[in-house]
């Protein structure tokens, strides 16, 4: 077909072109109709033809997207005669076409194409030809793509689509320049994924990851690699672009870059390396080190900007790999955190380390991790902090896990193994959380760690803190594994060991030793609180200390510090005697304070030894053993039974034992042992001993003990039982109280102390003082001479004050009595110290007391009582005996004479004539004194007629009352003044100052109680009292001197 027939088809009317299907032979347009203008005619306005020989050119305006449009076709023929027609949109400002409008309406899938107004879209189709679209534009179009740190400014864009059976096909196309040195062809190929090819040139990968990433790395210095002419692609997601590069490097291998945003930028590199060697990689020669720690045959290395999970990288890398047609790149794949920097994977390598291998073996990581290890390289100084390490995760025994890194670092030229953990396991119940670390020694290896956290550690009401775990492994591989810490208990030191079963609970230990204690601590680790009570007072008193302390040679800080068990194991058996086992899993060592206190466990007894280096030597401590189980535990292969208690020496000021403090949890604490002999001055003056001249038993509860076989010792209590030997009086099997100060003891000793109530002190100084409060009987005869006889059966309240100062011993005496109702003082006296003098106390105490015995006797009131009441024997009861004694012994005058036997032996005239008759009073005398008892005259006559037979008696001195009748006699007042004087001989005050009133009778005034006067004094009556040493004045008698033991009596 020629232009000619060509020109047939088209008819313009009325300024119209309409193109449809069917207006041109053979149909070219078809596809535009169908695909862009929604099967619609093409209809031109304003049609208008510009004439030319070869092509046929209209010119006007159609409608396009909605948007009337300035438009040329340009119709032609081919070689063949057929038909090529090229449609020409011209869009203008009144009438703009954007790239990214014409995109997102025809191919949705391509919406990342930025906002270019078009200034030419070209669609041309000739009938053996597909649809081919073109764009221009009005003005350089700028797409901007913020890559890193980079802002990627895309120029020289272009817009090429060609249809296909599939489709249509096609690509935009630009370039863009980084700097002036580094230029990139970018290509977005269409159909696929919304993504652009790049293409860049040979570049340093040091230079590109700087210009596109900055500084998110510092590279070794003599890593220097240059990257060949390459192929990359910049993909997009929600509009934010990444960029990717495969390349194979010549010398090293292929190389996937990936330069990606989430959140932040971050870039990944993963090398495929092919080198022979570490060493063989640039800048990495320092690290060769490691090839002796493990035998290295594949690497891969990965250089990642921020933290990343080895699965999520392996998964993208493959991908990419894929992409870019490197199907056979393969990277580990398991979950694994690599740590921002450079790290290489390693394939299975063979170990070379002893020590590495040692771990390797006790983690149990040697089937099934396969030895694949990565190695950090330190930046940007690979010979600083760079490691090679195995990631890992195992069960080191049966609910005790560890993760973590087992490896080697470099230092300096070598290597040294390390490993860096968290350790999760169980105490009691509690999940407990541990990090880590090994420290490679050249007797084995320690792994260590210390937990922030305090345990309960039930059922004592306790909790642990500052627990540090201590793995050791010895050349061999034999473990031991523990804790050790603190029991946390304010104002407590103490240094234990935790040893714990994680799949059984119950089956946890502690051992240790505790320092600077009293008794009453230990109710408070066991129960909770402290005893407040008085035997909490005792208990607290009671300080517990070590048991023994031994010096080694300071030598042997590097014994300890190389954990060399057998060296260690001699130097206590030649330092200290003491037995410790020479191999790692039979003792726990612990550096508590570095360089300067460890602390050691036996695992065969649970014995614990403090180390602190001081002054110049090693001190070892055996301080208070602490050992809980709540019930029968394994630890490893070795069986602990169950139990709760404490090894110390108990430090009273009496005495100092070694003594095994049983305890019930929440309910208390006890013990039995037996203490030394307590001896103080020597055996005779006071001492303590047990069976066979051994020492006492001590026994002790805090709570009561239903099932103990001693019923004195069921109820709470601390005591002593034993033999006590006292100023020659022993008191056998005794319960002795010990108290805050001292002890006490309450007995009796037959026959004759009834009562006996001791207690006993010693100061620091070893002062010792006791007193002791005593009830004595007392069974003599009173021997009064011609006063009588009496048999003496009393009890005496005795005090006993026995003491040692400065080594110089003294006992002295004091007590009081009562007889015939009359309270009386046996003033202090000394005592013999040589041993006896409880024994012989009974003859002490009769020497004093027949002297206040006998002075009651010589007084008339008391001793006319005791004959009228039968106290007083072979006294010859006549009257006339009685008057006669009365007179000479007491010396009284006859009207007391005749008073007194009156009143207390109710005389009648006659009897009392007869005493008066024998005291040698002249009959005539004792007519007024019978008067006086307004006896009829006619009696007395009758009466003296009858005494005094034979004797003429004046009675003439009677009178006779006027007038006669009933009468009453009152006698004057008068008062008694007694005179000062001096005693000195033993006699009887009686009361003084008085004004007597009433019948006039003779009477006795208040008696005052039987003393001895050694000063001057004024006599008052009292009544009497049991002291001594109340101070006191008596009024009367008047002041005087008294030198000898005697009662006071006033005047009458």
């Amino acid at each position: 077909m020629g232009i000619e027939n060509l020109k047939k088809h088209l008819i313009i009317e009325n300024g119209k072109l309409i193109i449809n299907e069917n207006t041109i032979p053979e149909n070219p347009l078809k596809d535009f109709i169908e695909f862009f203008n929604n099967k619609a005619p093409l209809v031109i306005e304003q049609a208008e033809e510009v004439l030319d020989n070869t092509v046929i050119i209209v010119k006007g305006k159609a409608n396009f997207m909605n948007i009337l449009l300035p438009i040329t076709v340009r119709f032609e023929v081919d070689l063949a005669d057929k038909p090529i027609i090229n449609l020409e949109f011209n869009p203008d400002a009144e009438s703009p076409l954007s790239l990214k409008n014409f995109m997102n309406q025809y191919f949705p899938i391509f919406s990342e194409i930025p906002e270019f107004n078009t200034c030419l879209l070209r669609f041309n189709k000739g009938v053996n030809s597909s649809l081919n679209v073109t764009a221009e534009f009005a003005e350089e179009p700028v797409w901007t793509i913020e890559l890193g740190v980079a802002h990627l400014t895309i120029r020289n864009i272009n817009l090429q689509l060609n249809q296909t059976p599939e489709g249509f096909i096609g690509a935009i196309k630009g370039s863009t320049e980084i700097d002036k040195d580094f230029s990139l062809n970018i290509v977005y190929k269409l159909p696929g994924e919304f993504l652009l090819q790049v293409d860049y040139p040979s570049v340093n990968l040091a230079s590109l990851l700087e210009k596109i990433c900055g500084n998110q790395f510092s590279l070794p210095e003599g890593f220097k690699v240059t990257l060949p002419s390459s192929h990359a692609m910049i993909k997009f997601n929600d509009g934010t672009p990444s960029f990717h590069s495969v390349t194979e490097v010549d010398g090293l291998g292929l190389l996937i870059l990936s330069i990606f945003k989430q959140v932040e930028w971050k870039t990944t590199l993963v090398w495929d390396l092919k080198v022979p060697s570490l060493s063989s990689i640039p800048g990495l020669e320092v690290i060769k080190p490691f090839q002796s720690l493990v035998n290295i045959k594949q690497m891969v290395m990965c250089i990642i900007s921020a933290e990343l999970d080895l699965a999520d990288l392996s998964k993208t890398a493959k991908e990419l790999a894929t992409q870019f047609g490197h199907q056979n790149f393969s990277l580990p794949s398991h979950h694994q955190i690599l740590e921002s920097g450079m790290s290489i994977l390693t394939g299975p390598s063979v170990i070379n380390s002893e020590p590495l291998q040692l771990l390797l073996n006790y983690l149990n990581l040697t089937n099934n991790f396969g030895n694949e290890f990565t190695i950090s390289v330190g930046l940007p100084d690979p010979s600083v902090d760079s490691k090679i390490f195995l990631p890992f995760s195992s069960q080191i025994q049966e609910g005790t896990t560890i993760e973590g890194k087992l490896g080697g670092l470099l230092r300096g030229n070598a290597t040294q193994a390390f490993l860096a953990a968290t350790i999760h396991t169980q105490i009691q119940g509690q999940p407990i959380q541990v990090d880590v670390e090994a420290d490679v020694q050249p007797n084995g290896i320690l792994i260590s760690g210390t937990y922030k956290g305090t345990v309960n550690f039930d059922p004592l009401p306790i909790q642990l803190s500052n627990l540090s775990l201590v793995i050791g492994l010895s050349g061999q591989g034999i473990p031991s594994f523990g804790f050790s810490g603190n029991i946390d208990i304010k104002d407590w030191e103490s240094s234990i060991a935790l040893f714990f079963n994680s799949t059984q609970p119950s089956q946890s230990m502690i051992a240790g030793s505790v320092s600077s204690l009293t008794l009453n601590d230990i109710v408070r680790l066991f129960v909770g609180d402290p005893l407040p009570d008085s035997l909490g007072q005792v208990l607290g008193a009671v300080g517990l200390k070590g048991i023994s302390t031994f010096k080694m040679p300071t030598s042997l800080v590097e014994v300890l510090k190389n954990r060399d068990y057998q060296a260690l194991s001699d130097a206590f058996n030649a330092n200290g005697g003491i037995v410790l086992p020479r191999v790692n899993n039979e003792i726990l060592l612990v550096e508590v304070v570095e360089n300067s206190h460890w602390a050691i466990t036996n695992l065969n007894n649970m014995t614990h030894y403090s180390i602190f280096l001081r002054n110049e030597s090693l001190e070892v401590e055996i301080q208070p053993q602490l050992y809980c189980a709540p019930q029968e535990t394994f630890i490893g292969s070795f069986k602990f039974p169950q139990g709760f208690h404490l090894e110390a020496k108990m430090d009273h000021l009496f005495f100092k034992t070694q003594v095994r403090i049983e305890a019930e949890p929440k309910k208390g604490i006890a013990g039995k042992a037996e203490i030394d002999p307590i001896i103080i001055f020597n055996p005779d003056f006071f001492s303590i001993t047990g069976e066979d001249g051994r020492g006492a038993r001590l026994s002790f509860s805090t709570f009561p003990k239903v099932n103990e076989t001693e019923e004195g010792l069921r109820d709470p209590h601390f005591l002593l039982i034993g033999n006590i030997h006292i100023l020659g009086l022993d008191i056998l099997e005794t319960h002795i109280l010990i108290n805050t100060d001292g002890i006490s003891f309450k007995a009796v000793a037959e026959p004759f102390i009834h009562q006996l109530d001791w207690t006993a002190r010693l100061n620091k100084d070893t002062n010792f003082s006791s007193e002791g409060n005593l009830v004595v009987g007392i069974k003599q005869t009173l021997d009064a001479g011609s006063l009588g006889k009496t048999n003496i059966d009393l009890l005496v309240n005795v005090s006993v004050q026995a003491s040692l100062l400065n080594q110089l011993p003294s006992v002295t005496c004091k007590g009081n009595f009562e007889f015939v109702g009359i309270k009386c003082t046996i003033p202090p006296f000394e005592l013999s110290t040589d041993g006896k003098a409880l024994l012989n106390l009974a003859d002490s105490l009769w020497s004093y007391m027949k002297d206040i015995l006998i002075m009651l006797f010589k007084n008339a009131d008391y001793w006319l009582k005791m004959l009228r009441d039968g106290i007083i024997k072979e006294v010859e009861q006549l009257p006339e005996q009685i008057g006669k004694l009365l007179s000479e012994v007491h010396q009284i005058s006859a009207a007391d004479i005749a008073s007194k036997t009156k009143e207390i032996l109710e005389y009648g005239p006659e009897q009392i004539s007869g005493a008066l008759k024998g005291a040698g009073v002249n009959p005539n005398d004792i007519v007024p004194i019978l008067q006086n008892f307004n006896i009829p005259v006619e009696v007395i006559q009758s009466t003296l007629k009858n005494v005094f037979a034979g004797t003429h008696v004046d009675t003439s001195c009677c009178h006779i009352d006027t007038p006669p009748g009933p009468h009453v006699d009152i006698p004057e007042s008068h008062q008694d003044i007694p005179e000062v004087h001096l005693d000195k001989n033993t006699h009887i005050d009686i009361s003084g100052q008085h004004i007597d009133t009433g019948s006039g009778r003779l009477h006795i005034d208040k008696i005052i109680t039987p003393h001895v006067d050694k000063n001057e004094h004024t006599d008052t009556i009292i009544t009497p009292r049991v002291s001594n040493t109340t101070p006191h004045i008596d009024n009367v008698p008047p002041p005087h001197g008294d030198t000898k033991t005697h009662v006071d009596t006033g005047g009458g």
